[in-house]
């Protein structure tokens, strides 16, 4: 999710040629399409609504390109009939787990309560016995050095706080210099205040050592801050791949679009029709002139569509002209911004304004839509 862009195929990172094209991984198939985007130096988030299968994706993805499909086994735990599996230009295939050179960092905290931190962060060098002992303190010492630990070698686990630990489990995937970290919700279990300190630490870190990473998360805030490309699952199945601007401004479907974003998109039901000056979408609570910079993509859907709109591109106060009347019903103040809930007669809707606002709860106001920001989308939740 994080780090230098670079054109390099993402085969030049991980890629499988599989001998059966019929051949399902995990509980579903999950496809990715690669792009030009150098999975060398960046993280790929895997994004996913609650118990959605990914932590699987890190065992096995599938990867089309170029009508070419490339299988991805990358913890390689289960064993498929694969002909190839290539990470960087390293041939894996038949290579035990151990010796796949990769990182995991997992949601549980897993320290060894009988070693001090420098012994747990070494742990791994130490059962690779192929550095010598001068070659172990400098990795443990610069692993320390990125993940802030440096005062904190000598003490044992139970010493440390949540956010220490995380770090501690951090610096021990660091010093193995992996060709890729495969992280399964690593800052799950810490607070809210521990999560955004941690969020930025690993960010800072993957920069400094531009390795690649696949993170799976649920937490919508945590992708979106992170990522640099971001893959949206549900079911098991991937619904979108982008950037986080994309995945926010520009989802596919409906339920990447109601999944991502807090407050949640406002939707409504609407038919959509033309007149001699343009096109218009009609519901039970508005009939609105749409601009011409979006027209194109109605044309011809004389039907029935879902529109979508974020609440920060709902507009207070406007003029009689595509607008209409709205009652204030609860105002939460959150400093930097402040969340308005307006009550209509087809129910609430959901506005976010920058900085503060001069309405008052139970005041009765015309509200309207920046339109040029709308989504729209068929029956199927399809994005038009």
């Amino acid at each position: 999710m994080i780090g230098r862009r670079e054109n390099h195929g993402l085969q030049n990172m991980l890629k499988v040629e599989k001998e059966k094209d019929d051949c399902v991984i995990a509980a579903h198939t999950v496809t990715l399409t690669a792009m030009t985007m150098g999975l060398e130096t960046c993280y790929i988030g895997l994004l996913e609504k609650a118990a959605t299968g990914s932590p699987m994706v890190l065992d096995a993805m599938e990867l089309p390109r170029d009508n070419k499909v490339y299988s991805v086994l990358i913890a390689g735990y289960p064993e498929y009939e694969f002909k190839a599996i290539w990470i960087k230009d390293r041939n894996i295939t038949r290579l035990a787990p151990k010796d796949r050179n990769l990182s995991f960092i997992f949601q549980d905290i897993i320290l060894f309560p009988h070693l001090n931190v420098r012994r747990n962060i070494s742990f791994g060098l130490d059962m690779r016995k192929s550095c010598d002992k001068a070659e172990i303190d400098r990795r443990v010492q610069e692993a320390a050095r990125l993940t802030q630990l440096s005062d904190l070698l000598d003490r044992k686990s139970h010493e440390l706080s949540g956010g220490q630990a995380q770090r501690v489990a951090l610096a021990r995937a660091i010093v193995m210099e992996a060709d890729a970290f495969l992280m399964d919700e690593p800052l799950a279990n810490l607070d809210a205040k521990l999560r955004v300190e941690m969020r930025t630490q690993i960010k800072r870190i993957q920069r400094k050592l531009a390795t690649a990473a696949i993170f799976v998360t649920h937490d919508q805030e945590e992708a979106l801050s992170l990522g640099d490309t971001i893959a949206v699952m549900n079911g098991g199945l991937v619904q979108q791949i982008g950037t986080p601007h994309e995945i926010y401004h520009d989802p596919v479907n409906l339920f990447v679009g109601t999944f991502i974003g807090s407050p949640q998109l406002n939707l409504f039901r609407c038919s959509v029709h033309s007149n001699g000056s343009g096109i218009r979408v009609k519901s039970e609570l508005f009939d609105l002139q749409l601009p011409d910079s979006i027209i194109s993509k109605l044309s011809g859907q004389e039907a029935e569509v879902t529109m979508g709109i974020r609440p920060e591109f709902v507009r207070l106060g406007c003029g009689p002209r595509n607008s209409f009347p709205a009652k204030v019903g609860l105002i939460e103040p959150l400093g930097s911004r402040t969340l308005v809930f307006l009550e209509t007669e087809t129910g609430e809707i959901r506005c976010a304004i920058q900085g503060v606002t001069n309405c008052k709860e139970r005041e009765i106001l015309q509200a309207g839509f920046d339109l040029e920001k709308a989504l729209f989308f068929n029956d199927q939740g399809i994005r038009l």
